[in-house]
Parts: C-alpha cells; structure tokens; sequence
C-alpha cells in the first residue's frame, strides 16, 4: 500500500507517471499524425525518440549532445556551446505541444509534456471532467455578470440581420453603464451566433450567471421583441417579455428590457443612459445608418473600416446632430491609423474632431471620449491630456472593453506599466472570446516583455479567428524576439495572400532577415518602398525591417519618419524590444526625446 504521500498508480504499472507505456505510445503516434504536427517531421521525430528513449528506461539519450546527433542529424563536430538547434526546437515543441491540448488534442486521455530546461517527456492521465455543481450553487458563477445574446432575426428578410444585432449591442450598452454588473462584450456573445451550445455551456464559458436571449420579428414598421432572462445554472427564466409596437419605439422597449433586467438583479441603471439613444436619435432611418455603421466596423479589417466611414458620414449629412455617427467616425479612422489603412497624420486629426464633435453633441457618449484620448495619445503625444479622456469613457461605460484598451494605452505611455497591463487584463474579462482583447493584451505583455504569457494570448487570439493576418504577424514578431525563427517564418508566410500587404510583408521581410537570408529580406523592403510611392506604408513596418538587417542608419532614418507620420508606434520607442539594437543611440535618444518632450508639455 502505497504511503500517503505517494503517487497514485494504475494496477500493474511502476513508472512513467503511472501510465501505461502502450498509452504513452499510442498519445505519440496521435500527435506526429496531428494536424499540428503533420508538417513538421522535425518536431515528429523529436517526440518519437524522446517518449520512445523514456519509455525505454534510456533516459542517458535524452542529452542535448545525443538529441542533436539523433534527432537533428548534426556530424561528430556537433556543439551544443555554439550550436542551440536541440534548444530552440525543444523551445517550439513545448509551444506546439501547447496548442495541439487547447485544440485537436483537448480530449486525448493521456498529456505528454517538457518541463522548460528538460529534455525528459512526462507523463500524466488528463485529470477527469469535475462533477457539475448541483442547482443552486453560486460558488462561481456571479448573477450580476450578464452575457446578452444575440437576438435572432426571425424576420422574412435575411437582410436585417444588422438591425437584430443593433438591438442586442444596444441593450449590452446600456446594461454596461451600470457600476454593479458585469456585462460581457459583443465579440464573446457573438460567438455563440448560429451556434447549438445550451445556455449552462455558454453560461460556463462565459462565467456569466444570468444571460439575456431574445428575437426580432420586423415586418414593414412593425416589429415584434421577445426577450427573455435566464439562470444560466438552472436553465430558470427569470423575467420574460414580448412586446408588439412600431419601428420608432424600439429605443423605449430596449429601454424597458434593460430596466427589467436591473430590477431583477437588484441593481441601477444610470439615469443619463436610459434614454441615451431615443435622445439621441432624431429618427429611425438615422438609427439604422449608424448600425449599419457599426456592423461594418465590428467587422475589424481596414477594408470594413472604411465602409463604416460611408455610412457614418451619410448618417451625419441627413442627421448633422446626431452625435454617435460622430463616435463611430472616430472609431473608424482611428483603427485605419492602427492597421495603416490611412497616414495616422490624416487620419488621427480626423477622429479628433469627429470625437470633439460627439462630445460636444452629447458629453456623457463614453465611445466619443475613447477616440478623443487615442487621437491626443497618438497625434498631439498629450499622454496625461489622454489619460484623463480615457479615465472619463471608463466612468461613464465602466464594461467599454475598448475603453479600457485605449486607457491601457495611456497609462502604459505614461510609464504606468502595471495599471495599464491591469487595464488590458480588465478588456478580456469583459470580453474573454474578443480576438481584439486577447490580441491586445498579447500586445503589451510582449513590449513588457512577458513573452510566454504574450504567446498566451496571441494564441488564444489566433485560435478565435485563425485567418487574422495581423494576429500572426504580431505572432511572428514574438517569437522572432523568443529567438524561434522557424516559427516566425512559418506565421509570416501563413499571412501572405494573393495582393501583397505591407503588414505582412513587413512580416515576413523581419523573419527573413532574422533566418540569414539577407538579398530577400533586401528584396522585401524594395517592395516595400515601391508600395510607399502609391499607398500609405507605415514607417514601422519598413524600420522593422532594418533593424533585423542591422542596417542602423536606414533604421534611424525611417524612425524620424514614424514622428513625421505620427505613427501610433512611435509613442512606444522607449520599450518596444524591436528597437534593442538602436537603444544606446544618441540619434535615436533624440527622437524618443522629442516625443517625451512634447508629452511633458515642453
């Protein structure tokens, strides 16, 4: 009998972490056949010799000497000092490992694993899924967290389906001013859409115990909003409503469906909110150009950005006192700066005045004060003017994810990196499936140089939208500064589409550099170049490149050209890891000094 502080063992097995030797056979053989590792033999082989070496009892052969002859087919010359292959591979193995038991492998019975600095497998049986609570407990889950999904569009007309989803975001914005719940973001519900997850599993996933689901039937001016409050635990409907009226009262019935669901929860909505957008609106037809505005802009690509311009700016032609068009004006042009979609010089003063105009329209719109504090962050380098922007959209919208994403920003630029990491780690909880929130918080875990917990959320952010090309190319930055330049390579080239893009480009042109193959990273930032002559290329992608050729003087040029351009970037010199090789430059401690300069009022 084994003595109380032993391991529990299956009948019959002695070692290997009391699983079965054929089991940990078997578990190999799924992952080299894995759509994770089918195309990497490398990493194939060294599962294979590594689980077959300790299943063995040959624990001698898992030396970096012997891995780098065995695995790697390195000669007799072979130096672990001066060659790191066994290292940087064990390095993506332990991150290829990650991902293939959050995905393909999340229910294989037994986790093979590598301890960082190990070349030794261990060997577990995955632990078995916990009892569900009974009815009743509120352990965990907390009632006033509320997840609104989103309202099917049971009208004849496929095409309103834009309009079903302005419902569902309205009535998550006014639920989110209040300070007592915890509403989570549209990405997350979203998520769910066209999705057959019973309420307990998206209620678990979401650690939401109240969720809101509801329909729009509209035919003509009629609309018909069923809405119903659940237990997400139970399944217990706790309030429900149908309402039959016009299309111009829909603001009152989202109304009234947030009051309901404040009652119930015992909690205040804010008095300014509850008639935010009947006030707002002067009609129907100027409320549905902003959602499909909207609709556009959650789309997250430079290409739906500027759709929602179009609609935005029609909104404000016919409507000229309308004041979210405005808010989402700025939104729209400040993201175009992000993603180099418009020079930031163009663009940032843009969504300034669009944001000052929606304050100036309606001062309590937390989404103008967002856009007003990333355009005086980024364009006027106004880092403390920012800040107090920033502060004033999270106390009017305390569950804005992207209001605490820009107030990270601010803080992070003001030297305050641990409010602000605080202030990213807040937006994913809003918003836990948001490929925005995870990807930002990956963002500036890596320039606080956290670039295993960076690697976390990025590819959290990747398995939530696998196609996101800028996901990857912030991917392949990481592990370019993990020092893991096959896998960079690897994200970069999975970027590359058909019409060249100079994020990715500039991507890719990083990781060549970085893998030794100088004459096409050269080629890269030719074309990079070419491209700058007809369309907006950001100065970063192109100073990136330099950099990883160690090419100092062009790096220090194009750096002057991200303050000339007003590059969101630039207001990150002083930490971003990308700008190692230039740090101890006196020209390039003249450029960050002009920028803190300015930030200081100077």
């Amino acid at each position: 009998m084994p003595s109380s502080g032993s391991e529990p063992k299956r009948p019959g097995v002695a070692s290997l972490g009391g699983v079965a030797p054929e089991e940990i056979l078997q578990e190999a053989d799924r992952i080299s056949a894995s759509q994770c590792f089918r195309n990497s033999q490398r990493l194939q082989r060294f599962v294979n010799f590594t689980v077959q070496s300790a299943v063995r009892g040959s624990l001698d052969q898992l030396k970096e000497y012997v891995l780098g002859r065995e695995v790697f087919d390195r000669d007799s010359e072979y130096d672990p000092r001066l060659d790191s292959i066994v290292r940087v591979e064990a390095q993506r193995l332990r991150r290829k490992l990650r991902e293939y038991y959050e995905t393909e492998g999340a229910t294989d019975p037994v986790l093979i694993t590598f301890q960082a600095g190990s070349y030794v497998p261990g060997f577990a049986y995955r632990e078995s899924v916990p009892p569900a609570r009974s009815i009743g407990t509120r352990d965990q889950l907390n009632p006033r967290t509320v997840a609104v999904l989103p309202f099917l569009n049971l009208s004849p007309e496929p095409d309103q389906e834009y309009f079903c989803d302005g419902v569902t975001e309205d009535v998550i914005y006014r639920l989110s001013r209040s300070p007592e719940l915890n509403v989570i973001g549209r990405a997350s519900t979203f998520a769910f859409k066209s999705t057959d997850c019973d309420l307990q599993e998206i209620g678990s996933r979401l650690r939401a115990g109240t969720l809101l689901e509801g329909s729009v039937r509209r035919s003509g001016n009629q609309l018909r909003i069923s809405a119903a409050m659940l237990d997400s635990e139970t399944g217990h409907v706790k309030w429900a409503n149908s309402f039959d009226v016009a299309l111009g009262e829909v603001f009152a019935i989202q109304e009234e469906i947030a009051r309901a669901i404040a009652t119930e929860l015992r909690v205040r909505v804010t008095a300014s909110g509850q008639e935010k957008l009947a006030r707002g609106a002067p009609d129907i037809e100027a409320y549905l150009l902003y959602l499909k505005g909207r609709q556009a802009w959650n789309e997250m690509n430079v290409s739906a950005y500027r759709t929602s311009i179009g609609h935005y700016e029609r909104a404000i032609s016919l409507y000229p006192e309308y004041a979210s068009p405005y808010a989402g004006l700025a939104d729209a042009y400040c993201y175009l700066s992000l993603w180099s979609g418009m020079r930031p010089r163009v663009a940032l003063p843009k969504a300034q005045d669009a944001a000052l105009k929606a304050i100036q329209l309606d001062d309590d719109l937390a989404h103008a004060y967002t856009a007003a504090a990333a355009a005086r962050l980024f364009y006027e380098w106004d880092f403390h003017g920012a800040l107090a922007m920033a502060e004033n959209s999270t106390a009017r919208e305390p569950c804005y994810g992207f209001g605490w994403h820009v107030y990270g920003s601010c803080l992070l630029a003001c030297g305050k990196s641990e409010e602000a990491l605080a202030c990213f780690q807040r937006a994913v909880e809003l918003d836990p499936l948001s490929l925005r929130a995870n990807r930002s918080l990956g963002w500036v875990l890596y320039l606080q140089r956290r670039y295993d917990d960076a690697e976390r959320y990025l590819m959290a952010a990747v398995t939530l939208a696998p196609d996101s090309s800028e996901t990857r190319c912030l991917l392949a930055h990481l592990f370019v500064q993990q020092d893991c330049i096959p896998d960079a390579l690897d994200q970069a080239r999975q970027c590359q589409g058909t019409h060249p893009n100079p994020v990715t480009l500039g991507a890719l042109g990083v990781c060549l550099a970085r893998s030794g193959q100088s004459a096409e990273a050269t080629q890269v930032v030719g074309q990079l170049l070419e491209m700058s002559t007809t369309d907006y290329v950001d100065p970063y992608i192109i100073v990136q490149t330099y950099l990883a050729l160690a090419d100092v003087s062009k790096a220090l040029e194009f750096t002057e050209k991200m303050l000339e351009e007003r590059t969101p970037h630039a207001v990150f010199l002083d930490i971003d890891p990308a700008f190692d090789l230039i740090r101890t430059d006196p020209g390039f401690g003249a450029l960050v000094s002009q920028i803190q300069a300015r930030a200081n009022g100077a």
